[in-house]
C-alpha cells in the first residue's frame, strides 16, 4: 500500500492544484506533496532489504534496487525545486499569477516520472515517459515569451521523434522474437528477459539500435541533442532543474531496464552504440564551448 501511495500521490493532487481557488496555497501544496513523496522514497530505499524485488499493480510495477535508487534521486530533486518555488513566490508576490497551472502540470510531470521508474513493462514505461513529455511542454512555456514557446516546441519535436524511434525499436524487437519462434511477445521485464536469451538476429539488433538512439535523444545525446541547450536556456529555472534532474534520470532508468533485459545477448549492439553516442556528444559539446564568444 505504501508503494502505491508513493507512486500515485502526485496524481491525486493534480485536480486540486488546477483549481484557481487554491492559488494562495498552490506552492504550499507542492512543497507538502514533494516532502511526503521524498519521505516515502527514503522509506522505500532504506526501509526494506536492498535485494528484495516485488511486483504490484497487477505486475505492471516493480520495486527493486534500480527503482528505489531512481525514485530517491528524482524525489529529492523535486523537494529542492518545490522549496525554491516556495521561497520565490513568497518573496516575489507577482509570481503568483498562474502559479496553480505550474503546480498542476508539475505534479502531473512528477506522477508520470515516478510511475515510469516503477514500471515493470517497457511499453508502459514508454507511455509514461511520453506523458511526462506532454506535461513538460506547458511548464517550459510558463509565463512564456516567444523564445520559450519556440523552445518548448523544439523540445516536443525532438522528444517525439526520439520516443517514436524507441517505439519502432520495440516493434522490431517483437518481430525478432516472433521470427525466432518465441511465444507471443510480452514486454514485461521478466518475460522479455527470458525470451531474449538467445543471440539476437537482425530484427532484434535493429530494434536495440533504435531504442538506444531514441532514449539517447531524451538524454540529450548526439546526434539529436539540439533541443537541450535551447530548452534549458529558455525554461524557467525550476523547470530546467526538473528536466535535467528528473526527466534525465527517468530516461536513464528506461535505458537501464533495456540494458538489464538485453545486456547478455545484445551487448555487441548496445555497447559500441553507447560509446559512439557518448564520444560524439563530448566532441560536439567541446566544439560548441570552444566556438562560444559571449559567455
Amino acid at each position: 500500500m505504501r508503494r502505491v501511495v508513493a507512486a500515485l500521490l502526485p496524481v491525486m493532487e493534480v485536480p486540486a492544484a488546477g483549481v484557481r481557488a487554491v492559488r494562495p496555497w498552490a506552492v504550499t501544496l507542492l512543497v507538502s506533496v514533494a516532502a511526503l513523496a521524498a519521505a516515502l522514497a527514503l522509506a522505500l530505499a532504506f526501509g526494506s532489504p536492498a535485494a528484495a524485488a516485488r511486483t504490484f499493480g497487477g505486475g505492471f510495477f516493480l520495486l527493486d534496487a534500480t527503482s528505489r535508487l531512481f525514485l530517491l534521486v528524482v524525489n529529492l530533486v523535486f523537494v529542492g525545486v518545490a522549496t525554491y518555488l516556495w521561497t520565490r513566490v513568497r518573496d516575489t508576490p507577482e509570481l503568483r499569477d498562474g502559479i496553480e497551472r505550474l503546480v498542476g502540470f508539475g505534479l502531473a510531470f512528477m506522477a508520470a516520472a515516478n510511475l515510469a521508474i516503477l514500471s515493470n513493462h517497457l511499453v508502459a514505461m514508454w507511455v509514461l515517459l511520453e506523458l511526462s513529455t506532454l506535461a513538460a511542454v506547458p511548464l517550459i512555456q510558463h509565463r512564456g515569451s516567444g523564445r520559450r514557446v519556440r523552445a518548448s516546441w523544439k523540445y516536443f519535436l525532438f522528444s517525439s521523434v526520439g520516443l517514436g524511434l524507441a517505439l519502432l525499436g520495440f516493434a522490431c524487437i517483437a518481430r525478432g522474437l516472433e521470427a525466432s519462434g518465441a511465444p507471443e511477445a510480452s514486454f514485461f521485464l521478466g518475460e522479455l528477459a527470458r525470451a531474449a536469451r538467445p543471440a539476437p538476429e537482425l530484427w532484434r539488433k535493429i530494434g536495440l539500435a533504435l531504442i538506444v538512439l531514441g532514449f539517447g535523444t531524451k538524454l540529450g545525446l548526439a546526434p539529436m541533442y539540439l533541443w537541450l541547450p535551447a530548452t534549458y536556456h529558455a525554461s524557467p529555472p525550476a523547470v530546467t532543474v526538473l528536466l535535467a534532474g528528473v526527466q534525465f534520470n527517468v530516461a536513464l532508468a528506461a535505458l537501464f531496464r533495456v540494458i538489464e533485459v538485453f545486456g547478455a545477448s545484445g551487448r555487441a549492439v548496445m555497447g559500441p552504440e553507447l560509446v559512439a553516442l557518448g564520444l560524439a556528444t563530448m566532441a560536439m559539446s567541446a566544439a560548441s564551448i570552444l566556438s562560444t564568444r559571449n559567455y
